[in-house]
């Protein structure tokens, strides 16, 4: 399974608005723990930190000192001990759940 790391919504005036990631921490493919502080990013001259939602390895998409767009993933994080299923649908609309599950809520 992995999660995606997004550029934070840091201009709420502008929600589309560009930003700078000015540093990454984190190298690629370097081992994370949830919470772990893995960029820094900047929008209208204020700085923010953003840290990792999951812990796993980390596969960085965009490099330093790149303009992103506010909500754009800057990095995905493959969780440790989690296999890949393929899907047609994103994480974001489709919950993995035991099979036991799917009994007790058959329609």
């Amino acid at each position: 399974m992995t999660e995606d790391v997004l550029f934070p919504e840091m201009s709420k005036k502008d929600p589309a608005a560009l930003g700078v990631l000015t540093t990454w921490f984190v190298g690629e493919g370097d081992p994370v723990r949830a919470d772990q502080v893995l960029a820094e990013v900047q929008v209208d001259k204020v700085s923010m930190d953003v840290v990792a939602p999951v812990g796993g390895t980390v596969h960085l998409l965009v490099p330093e000192e790149a303009e992103v767009r506010q909500g754009t993933p800057i990095a995905r994080i493959r969780v440790m001990g989690v296999r890949s299923q393929p899907s047609s649908c994103s994480s974001a609309s489709c919950v993995s759940a035991p099979p036991w599950l799917a009994v007790m809520f058959r329609r």
